[in-house]
């Protein structure tokens, strides 16, 4: 297996290089929810078709992201934060890694569902934000476990709950949106793998079956697990299905958020 890094302009270069690349199996993508379920609502004008140009092989995790407060704040849990950005309505601020990021659309997602009002603060990138929510310079800021657990086991923030459908292995005592009342709250930072449109069934089906034997190995879980996530793993036609969901899920919440690029 040779891994060719293709990074920069948003997912644009490597999505091109794998949706124009030889359909015989031997060239993949590796993508994830921002590239293929964000940045069709994102982008004006985008130089692939997540749904068009790509098949999807199989997930390969699920991750998640901690919605985590900054010491200086009273509060525990997602009641008390509901309430006190309520009573401090416009004046809360929230920090992300930038304008449509995951981290973004999901405080915008639970400004929708709960009503409150937290301006937001974009930076270049995820690590400025977690060294200014230890600081005290931004009040919270939604994180991937990766980044934000090793800071909360560290007592340096607190964690209020996690996006996740149930509570983690990684963070057993934190709790999730939908346990605390919030019907329904999820935001997944997934990845998979797609193969370009075109793609025979017969290699798809057995580029499945064996990454599944994979993401099944005892060191592979541990490492997700780890991660702040959960394996993944499942039928082509069900990642497929996800990926259609996601799309509809985040489309609505980029246009409310205002988020664009040309």
């Amino acid at each position: 297996m040779f891994v060719d890094n293709k990074p920069g302009a948003h997912g644009f270069i490597v999505s091109e290089a794998v949706k124009n690349a030889p359909k015989d199996g031997y060239t993949l993508l590796i993508s994830s929810v921002g590239q293929m379920a964000i940045n069709p609502s994102l982008y004006k004008k985008l130089p692939y078709d997540p749904v068009k140009d790509f098949t999807p092989v199989v997930q390969i995790n699920d991750g998640f992201l901690y919605l985590a407060v900054n010491n200086k704040l009273p509060v525990k849990n997602l009641r008390e934060f509901i309430a006190f950005a309520k009573e401090r309505a416009g004046k809360l601020n929230y920090g992300s890694g930038g304008s449509g990021t995951t981290q973004h659309l999901t405080m915008e997602l639970l400004k929708k569902k709960t009503g409150i009002s937290i301006s937001h603060v974009p930076y270049r990138g995820s690590p400025l934000v977690l060294q200014d929510l230890i600081g005290g310079s931004i009040d919270c800021a939604f994180d991937a476990g990766a980044s934000i657990l090793p800071q909360a086991r560290q007592g340096k923030v607190r964690l209020i709950g996690v996006t996740s459908p149930a509570r983690l292995p990684s963070s057993p005592d934190v709790p999730t949106f939908v346990e605390q009342g919030l019907s329904g709250f999820e935001s997944r930072v997934w990845s998979g793998l797609f193969a370009p449109t075109g793609t025979p069934i017969e290699v798809v089906q057995r580029l499945n079956k064996e990454i599944n034997e994979m993401l099944r190995e005892a060191s592979f879980v541990d490492f997700i697990h780890r991660s702040g996530g959960e394996p993944a793993g499942g039928t082509a036609e069900a990642f497929a299905a996800v990926l259609s969901s996601e799309i509809a899920k985040w489309a609505p919440v980029v246009r409310s958020s205002g988020a664009q690029v040309d």
